[in-house]
């Protein structure tokens, strides 16, 4: 344990101070001239920093999961039964998602489609999903462990 934190604590610290940096750059770096609404000159940079994050941090899990059921496949049927739940549970919202074209003044870009409405309603009912989840299983696990403690 001790050799992964010696990994991990460094590249937290990195990723934490850049997205310090470009948080103050966007809050002071000025707004877009001319356009309709307040829009930060370096908004785009941020999404980026956050778009490979989170496609950095699937890649690295999708791959150790891989090694890792390779390298042990008798304990491999937790993290199928976990991918499979997953996969479930975004499907369900993707059934759920409605791809209904909004109506937003003073917009004119092209991300008001109904493709990308589904997939930003998809992702949207997943996180309130598993974090409705989340929240449910800590305070059932709590109860729980409060009742264990006292017989």
């Amino acid at each position: 344990m001790k050799n992964i934190s010696k990994i991990t604590t460094p590249i937290l610290w990195i990723l934490f101070a850049a997205a310090v940096v470009l948080t103050v750059v966007i809050m002071f770096g000025g707004d877009v001239e001319g356009a309709t609404l307040q829009t930060p000159i370096y908004l785009d940079s941020i999404l980026f920093y956050t778009y490979g994050v989170l496609i950095l941090c699937t890649a690295l899990t999708l791959i150790l999961e891989i090694i890792n059921i390779i390298a042990n496949p008798g304990k491999s049927k937790k993290s199928i039964f976990s991918f499979i739940l997953i996969a479930a549970i975004i499907g369900l919202s993707y059934l759920g998602a409605d791809g209904s074209i909004l109506t937003i003044p003073g917009y004119e870009g092209t991300d008001n489609s109904p493709s990308m409405l589904k997939l930003t309603d998809t992702g949207l009912y997943t996180f309130y999903i598993l974090g409705i989840v989340a929240v449910v299983l800590i305070i059932g696990l709590e109860i729980r462990n409060s009742l264990i403690k006292n017989k």
